[in-house]
């Protein structure tokens, strides 16, 4: 049983290591700016609706504060129920703010890692570099050794002349 439990951790663990490279920071990112988006447009749409709620108990309230003869408990109800809505109000602003917070933490880590995809590390820079001197240097080396062995062949051919004048001066 050992062994089964083994095989499936190490089946589990290689299963999510290539979960793990399959996932792109930047599509996650871009993924949650679009729900953190939709979210927000959620929670603008219950600001109106409260809004609305809002503006409704205030005109019930006015109409019944004009009226002498209503109960005094309908309007003492009707003030905690705008009492109420202007919490709610208010809490939904304050999470507006926090998602517009949240949404440009978000866009900047997209344009972040917009701005390092694009842009080459130096390391990359140094390496390219390198690999571009290591060209060069091997390019100039090959160059010197077509030089000389021009002038190593000319200066044999010299040296036979001269003895071959040697020669012939001796005879």
């Amino acid at each position: 049983m050992g062994i089964f439990k083994k095989f499936s951790d190490l089946i589990r663990s290689n299963i999510n290591n290539l979960l793990d490279q399959a996932e792109n920071p930047q599509k996650l990112a871009e993924l949650a700016l679009l729900e953190a988006q939709t979210s927000k447009k959620k929670a603008q749409a219950l600001l109106i609706q409260a809004q609305s709620a809002l503006n409704l108990n205030i005109n019930q309230l006015k109409s019944l504060k004009l009226d002498p003869n209503q109960d005094p408990q309908e309007i003492n109800n009707l003030e905690q129920e705008k009492s109420l809505h202007e919490k709610t109000i208010s809490t939904i602003k304050n999470g507006l703010e926090a998602f517009d917070r949240h949404i440009s933490s978000l866009k900047s880590k997209i344009t972040t890692s917009n701005n390092k995809s694009q842009d080459p590390s130096a390391f990359d820079t140094f390496s390219r570099m390198e690999e571009k001197i290591d060209q060069q240097e091997a390019e100039l080396e090959a160059l010197q050794e077509l030089l000389k062995k021009p002038e190593q062949e000319s200066l044999t051919n010299l040296e036979k002349e001269l003895e071959e004048l040697k020669k012939k001066l001796k005879s």
